[in-house]
């Protein structure tokens, strides 16, 4: 009895695996850059800022949508960058965070489409 080789459809599936993986990954931390360039943004709003307007600070309504944008951009950086590192490294709970994810996503436009009409 000899040692038998890996299925090739296994192989593929790895492979295929392994990209998904990279470009969340790549994609996780271009959205953390993203984040540090938003950033930029409260001082463009401030004083001395080229769209600066009396009343920017905190409690306002443009700094709170920046802070919000910049949270969110480091949530979404964080959740691909954790996606990425669970596909390349085969893990088993990858598969359920991605399709719950998933699920979530398609819910959530769903709705955000209902809305709308």
């Amino acid at each position: 009895m000899g040692i038998k080789a890996r299925d090739p459809d296994c192989q593929k599936r790895d492979k295929l695996i392994n990209i998904i993986g990279v470009f969340l990954l790549v994609g996780g931390i271009a959205i953390g850059f993203f984040g540090i360039l938003e950033m930029y943004c409260f001082y463009l709003f401030s004083e001395g800022g080229r769209f600066y307007y009396k009343g920017f600070g905190f409690g306002s309504f443009m700094f709170g949508n920046i802070a919000c944008q910049v949270i969110g951009y480091y949530l979404i950086s964080i959740i691909f960058i954790i996606l990425g590192y669970g596909h390349l490294k085969a893990r088993r709970w990858v598969g359920k965070v991605t399709i719950s994810l998933l699920w979530t996503w398609l819910s959530f436009l769903v709705y955000s489409h209902s809305q709308l009409s």
